[in-house]
């Protein structure tokens, strides 16, 4: 109806403007005056949106940074879109994250009744994501493409890794029953901001219902973990479910899923000879057992039983408090003769003045007095204690046993580029226990006795030997030159044929191996022994600057990789004069 009189537009509009503030529906400047009437528009700012998500104060997850507003009103309906910000400070002079000209969604999850607010919401995900563990402060404004309208006031969130604490200790695992720890990671709040303690529970059932423990407001550590003792020792040979959460500032957290630990004061046993289904030569055979890991650090003793049955009604000879081996295994010689061809059945267990432990599974064998005998090579592991899981590869001790049988495949002009087969590596310190079998045990000769054959490298390791498997242990010395330890050797250099070298109070020597590496030649008259059953190899490599934690430093590109034939490699072993026919 004013069509034809621009200032009766210019007036209504300012009175439509002016009559929607009196109203209280939205807040805006507005110009009224002589120009055109797009200055009007121009001049008339969006509203203020206001906060959806994450509300003030409200705590949010490390993966779940996403802001979102309802949608600002704006009189003339117009295209708006959305500035936002996220700040480390409540001064906001820390920009950390900020979006440009977000696009208005169009949700229907925004309050029906604002009058001139367009329904729905507007949402943006924080990029960068924002780190955890702080607080942020965040503010959004609304804007069309002629003019921008007011921030809102910040409001403050906090991101955190988890609401629920992370079960670090015991998990899946046996414990001592005496000083049992429970170990958390926390769940990451800003301590500046917030008071955080923990609950823990322990239980007696998978199901959660024999509750035997509860721990509660156990305060927040400092680094990132949280520990607390259980105040009572908890009983022996028992499993065990335990849970915790976490409380803040008033809240509570949900609980954790559970998890299962063990009190086991003295692991069970593992025998290692004679197990069960094997034959014996000897008519008072040696019964070995792999010493205990003795997690509780106990003064333990060893005792056997040998019966004639597997209902154990007729108990042929026991042994009672035998004293542990020297290193990783301990033995019993038997003090009764058995019956030629006849089964028998026997087992083990460890005890120390506290505690005692399970009985191992029956182990049947047979003695054979027919058994055959051998080769001079190495008959059977008995211990294999390779070390650097997340390095080394070449991990079956089995491959030391019978003759030399090293090669490798692939690249041969390139070491990282080879395959490697026929040997163990040790890792770093680590060991393993090889017995030469029943009737070819190691005899005292002329000159060297033992050879052991090293692959691929001339590592140095250190060569015991022993009669019986719980020692006593006799120590040759060292074997391997090492003489590639330093940053200008080449582990994979052939060395001369009529290479010979000896370490100063060794009772070994090393000469060429042809397939690569060195080959130990070792005396045992030294020993004074006169049957050698066992050779223990110790490795004994030299750890210098280029190698640290199983890792090996490649000079090349300054990286470290996993060291994967890190330690002595064993190919073979060989008894150079053997004992029987």
């Amino acid at each position: 109806m004013y069509l034809d009189k621009p200032d009766k537009v210019r007036a209504f509009a300012c009175k439509l403007v002016l009559s929607a503030v009196t109203l209280g529906l939205f807040f805006s400047v507005w110009a009224c005056g002589d120009d055109e009437f797009g200055g009007f528009e121009q001049a008339t700012k969006p509203g203020l949106p206001s906060v959806a998500s994450p509300e003030d104060g409200q705590i949010v997850l490390q993966n779940d940074n996403i802001l979102t507003v309802y949608n600002a009103p704006d009189v003339l309906g117009r295209v708006l879109f959305y500035n936002f910000e996220v700040y480390t400070d409540r001064e906001l002079l820390e920009l950390v994250a900020r979006s440009r000209n977000v696009p208005q969604g169009s949700g229907t999850d925004g309050p029906s009744d604002q009058g001139d607010r367009l329904q729905g919401t507007t949402s943006w995900t924080v990029f960068p994501p924002l780190p955890a563990n702080r607080t942020y402060w965040w503010r959004v404004r609304a804007r069309s493409e002629q003019i921008t309208g007011d921030w809102t006031d910040p409001a403050h969130f906090t991101v955190i890794s988890s609401y629920i604490p992370g079960l670090v200790s015991p998990v899946e695992q046996s414990v001592c029953p005496q000083n049992v720890e429970l170990v958390i990671s926390n769940v990451g709040f800003p301590p500046d901001d917030y008071t955080v303690t923990y609950d823990f529970e322990i239980y007696a059932d998978a199901s959660l219902m024999l509750l035997l423990s509860v721990l509660e407001n156990v305060p927040e550590n400092s680094g990132g973990f949280t520990a607390v003792s259980v105040p009572k020792p908890l009983s022996d040979h028992a499993p065990y479910w335990w849970r915790a959460r976490a409380r803040w500032n008033g809240s509570i957290g949900p609980w954790s899923d559970a998890t299962h630990f063990s009190v086991e004061a003295i692991a069970i046993l593992t025998p290692v000879w004679p197990i069960h289904g094997t034959y014996t030569l000897s008519d008072l055979p040696e019964l070995i057992v792999e010493s205990s890991n003795n997690i509780c650090q106990l003064k333990l003793v060893y005792d056997f039983e040998l019966y004639a049955d597997p209902q154990m009604v007729t108990l042929q000879t026991s042994m009672t408090g035998c004293v542990p081996g020297e290193f990783e295994l301990t033995s019993w010689v038997i003090d009764r003769k058995l019956t030629d061809r006849q089964f028998y059945w026997w087992r083990v267990r460890s005890r120390s003045v506290d505690y005692t432990g399970h009985w191992t599974d029956l182990q049947g064998f047979r003695y054979f007095s027919d058994k055959a005998i051998g080769s001079a090579y190495a008959d059977e592991v008995a211990y294999c204690g390779v070390t650097c899981p997340d390095a080394v590869i070449y991990r079956d001790c089995q491959e030391a046993l019978g003759e030399p049988d090293y090669w490798w495949e692939g690249d041969l002009d390139s070491p990282e580029g080879r395959i490697y087969h026929g040997f163990v590596s040790l890792g770093i310190r680590g060991a393993m226990i090889l017995d030469m079998g029943e009737g070819s045990e190691i005899v005292d000769g002329d000159q060297s006795d033992l050879q052991i054959w090293q692959a691929a490298a001339t590592e140095q390791f250190q060569v015991f030997v022993a009669e019986h498997a719980g020692g006593p242990w006799f120590d040759l010395g060292l074997a391997g030159s090492g003489w590639y330890e330093t940053e200008s050797a080449c582990c994979d250099q052939s060395l001369p044929s009529d290479y010979l070298m000896q370490i100063p109070g060794s009772a070994c020597y090393m000469t060429n191996y042809s397939r690569g590496g060195e080959i130990a030649w070792c005396d045992v008259s030294g020993t004074g022994l006169e049957l050698i059953r066992f050779v223990r190899i110790l490795d004994q490599q030299p750890w210098d600057g280029l190698r640290k934690d199983c890792y090996i430093l490649n000079v090349d590109t300054g990286e470290w990789y996993p060291y994967e034939h890190a330690g002595a490699d064993i190919d073979a072993v060989r008894a150079r004069y053997v004992n029987g026919p």
